[in-house]
């Protein structure tokens, strides 16, 4: 049995554009019957609270008021008209503690980008068919994050500390009946996107300057620091996200191992600047080329130098702490 979407209002907040633009075709071909579309998080609450969406669909990395800030501006502002609505937060960032912080800030579901038709479906209709308690505590306001062991509820969390639940409802199952998203559109929707002919150059060349800046800034400080590590981090995580959506695939894959290996790091140094810097010229070199796909014989043998390169850097550095312990060990 399939479920009808087009009752549903659905809130899209992203601050490229074309992104923008791809979501909401392809929402509309999954059925879903209205698409809100905001570029920024400040954008989206005005529109959360003038249109009353039944879900939002956000961003983490956007200009003015993030994701998270908007997350988090639904869930406990006090002028807030539907604190419980099901939040969906895309982003590049995949590692484990980066979907932890998201949900702990009361995201319902997390689709890490690139995503296909087939994942926004699936949280589509799981936040539907599915809802979840809503807790509100001292320390966190959102959807219920226990999960069942063993067919029961593990209930260990929740005595810990005082705290309020609002049962789940099904105002959106009533609306769109009980099973899945048409395949068959889920189908349409994919192709959408597999057949989408924006220029990614821009957008890519934009996110290569941002890079840039960031290196040239981290260069200059005395003393390395975990935002300037981040201010590096964001745009390759940008890169990593949308390059594969707009058919550059071997530029998303390159982004993906240097985000991935910073992702293990605490702050910069010189050997990271290089790597970073070099990577950097690669993409910049690929883009202008308009390099598409995953790069033919060469895609391979870049990835494979680069991670090499990262993993060179890792293994020295736990080299370099083992013999630190050990040197101080002796000393005792």
């Amino acid at each position: 049995m399939n479920i009808d979407l087009k009752n549903i209002h659905i809130l899209v907040v992203e601050d490229i554009q074309p992104m923008r633009d791809l979501l909401s075709h392809m929402l509309g071909m999954l059925g879903v019957g209205r698409v809100t579309l905001a570029q920024n998080g400040a954008d989206a609450y005005r529109k959360y609270i003038s249109d009353e969406p039944d879900i939002i669909i956000t961003d983490w990395q956007m200009p003015e008021m993030d994701g998270f800030e908007f997350v988090k501006k639904v869930r406990i502002h006090k002028d807030s008209p539907n604190r419980t609505i099901p939040i969906i937060m895309m982003t590049g960032f995949c590692a484990h503690q980066r979907i932890s912080l998201a949900r702990d800030n009361g995201a319902t579901e997390f689709l890490v980008k690139p995503f296909s038709a087939e994942d926004m479906a699936k949280r589509i209709s799981h936040i539907i068919q599915s809802p979840r308690d809503f807790i509100i505590a001292q320390n966190f306001i959102g959807p219920d994050r226990r999960r069942k062991k063993d067919g029961k509820k593990d209930t260990a969390r929740r005595k810990k500390a005082p705290h309020k639940v609002i049962k789940a409802s099904d105002k959106l199952k009533i609306k769109t009946g009980i099973g899945s998203i048409n395949q068959i559109l889920i189908d349409k929707s994919q192709k959408i996107l597999d057949e989408n002919e924006v220029d990614f150059v821009p957008i890519m060349n934009g996110f290569l300057s941002q890079l840039g800046q960031a290196i040239a800034y981290a260069k200059q400080e005395e003393e390395p620091t975990r935002k300037a590590l981040d201010d590096i981090i964001d745009p390759i995580m940008q890169i990593k996200a949308n390059a594969r959506i707009f058919k550059y695939d071997l530029v998303g894959n390159l982004a993906d191992i240097v985000l991935t290996f910073l992702e293990q790091l605490n702050n910069t140094d010189q050997y990271i600047f290089e790597i970073v810097g070099a990577n950097q010229k690669t993409l910049k070199h690929l883009v202008s080329k308009k390099v598409k796909g995953n790069g033919g014989d060469v895609g391979p043998v870049l990835e494979n130098e680069l991670e090499s390169a990262c993993n060179r850097y890792m293994n020295t550095k736990a080299q370099i702490s083992q013999n630190t312990l050990k040197n101080k060990t002796a000393s005792k």
